[in-house]
């Protein structure tokens, strides 16, 4: 058996039921969590960068249907 005067008080750990897992943090969004930490994209600023967005989805995509169907 521990002695008290060795190690001091024993305080039994309390259980709490299940711990629930932290949730990573978003940056930008406000410290008390909430609904309010969405930002929605920018609008795109000209037809250029219109054009380059689909141009890199398209790329996106087709590298992602290259995986698919071949596996690698």
């Amino acid at each position: 058996m521990l002695n008290e005067q060795q190690f001091g008080k024993i305080n039994p750990k309390k259980t709490q039921g299940p711990v629930k897992p932290k949730k990573p943090k978003v940056p930008g969004q406000s410290a008390s969590g909430g609904s309010g930490g969405y930002k929605f994209l920018p609008i795109p600023k000209s037809q250029e960068e219109k054009d380059l967005m689909e141009a890199k989805a398209r790329a996106m995509n087709a590298k992602t249907s290259r995986i698919l169907n071949f596996g690698g």
